[in-house]
């Protein structure tokens, strides 16, 4: 049941494939597609940086230490901020494992 709540976060996750994304010029956000079934999912700018970064080569904390180049020092705590929006993007299925494995 836990799972359910809090789905294991990929070693090295990577965005779900056909996902497609265009930013709202007029608003602080991005919409992503899923062109398989037509869903929708609105995300602010910085959560779809981080779905962009979600490419299957890098580990949580390589995000979270690209991210944190603009804020030294706070690398331990983005990761820590990471997780739970990395554990969204499961449960909504945007990502799985860098080698295919949900």
């Amino acid at each position: 049941m836990d799972n359910l709540l809090n789905p294991p976060v990929p070693v090295r996750p990577r965005q779900k494939a056909g996902l497609t994304s265009e930013e709202m010029a007029d608003r602080d956000e991005v919409i992503w597609v899923e062109e398989a079934t037509g869903s929708t999912y609105a995300l602010n700018l910085t959560a779809s940086a981080i779905l962009d970064l979600c490419d299957g080569s890098r580990s949580v904390g390589e995000i979270a230490a690209l991210i944190g180049e603009t804020l030294p020092g706070a690398a331990q705590q983005i990761e820590h901020d990471l997780r739970p929006i990395l554990a969204e993007f499961v449960a909504y299925g945007l990502i799985v494992d860098g080698d295919g494995v949900a």
